[in-house]
């Protein structure tokens, strides 16, 4: 996550976070940040174990210094702790995941929600990537639903505030768009689940 617009860059999804997993989602997000060039000189992680096969060397070579938090202090990354309680509240906790793919498409559109279309206190009401198109102030409110209702993007009609729910595809993903330029990544230090069953990584480290 991107501290100074709080926009979600890339996740990904296992069931197995090991060493290598979280290594080869470092060069992931590494080809992302260049493909978008989006300079980032510091990131922010915990003491978790999975970051010793080799990721921090990834980051470092992307031209990151990494900083790595003070061990049982959440607080120390507390924009990724929100989110992380974000998603499960407004998202997770209101639907029953099948399987990996599902849980793929579900963080997929919900993402895209949180990123184009959920207002952000932190950014005065304002949404992580900035809206391009005009918006109307008259006309019928119209409520566009997703995921079954727990994304919600209140409208007046013939505005489309964000990504439609069938343009998702499944996978690791680059989340990517319009962009502010930040000073800071974080990645999360505390695992967020769904029921029944499944872990969710952005990348989840524990």
């Amino acid at each position: 996550m991107e501290l100074a617009t709080r926009r979600v860059i890339w996740f990904a999804v296992t069931d197995r976070p090991d060493a290598a997993w979280v290594t080869q989602q470092a060069r992931n997000v590494n080809w992302e940040l260049d493909e978008l060039g989006v300079p980032v000189r510091f990131l922010i992680h915990d003491h978790d174990h999975k970051y010793g096969g080799g990721s921090d060397l990834v980051f470092e070579a992307g031209g990151m210094a990494v900083i790595r938090t003070p061990i049982a202090a959440p607080m120390a990354n507390s924009h990724m702790e929100r989110q992380i309680g974000s998603t499960r509240r407004e998202c997770l906790d209101w639907l029953l995941i099948l399987n990996r793919r599902h849980l793929e498409r579900v963080l997929t559109v919900w993402f895209e929600h949180y990123n184009r279309a959920r207002p952000h206190r932190g950014l005065d009401l304002q949404t992580p990537i900035a809206r391009s198109d005009p918006v109307l102030m008259s006309g019928q409110v119209t409520c566009d639903r997703r995921l079954g209702g727990p994304a919600r993007v209140f409208a007046h009609a013939n505005v489309d505030s964000c990504v439609n729910d069938s343009g998702a595809a499944p996978g690791a993903r680059a989340l990517a768009g319009a962009h502010r330029r930040p000073d800071l990544m974080a990645i999360p230090t505390s695992r967020m689940r769904s029921r029944p069953s499944g872990r969710i990584c952005v990348p989840d480290t524990r």
